[in-house]
């Protein structure tokens, strides 16, 4: 039984045999976006919100912290989107 979401479209894109790029190069970027998506941007956001909403200590350098990392992801994203219309590929 799978309960992690990436874990979870990661098979069904196995099973389905559609979603998964046949080129190494393009499956590989694919993969690269995914995590970054997953680990990076998700982990950061929750962590930010979480902060905002309900830690007893909302200290400017906290906030700071969370919020230049995500905007670091963001602009990894802007990045990667300055080289084609999708994150990875056409899949995406």
């Amino acid at each position: 039984v799978l309960t992690q979401s990436v874990a979870i479209m990661l098979y069904l894109a196995e099973k389905t045999g559609r979603l998964i790029p046949d080129d190494p190069r393009e499956r590989w970027a694919m993969l690269e976006a995914l995590m970054l998506a997953a680990s990076d941007v998700a982990g950061t956001n929750t962590a930010l919100n979480q902060l905002v909403r309900s830690a007893p200590d909302k200290s400017a350098a906290n906030l700071a912290f969370f919020e230049e990392r995500l905007l670091k992801y963001f602009r990894a994203c802007e990045a990667r989107l300055a080289s084609g219309p999708y994150l990875a590929g056409a899949l995406s």
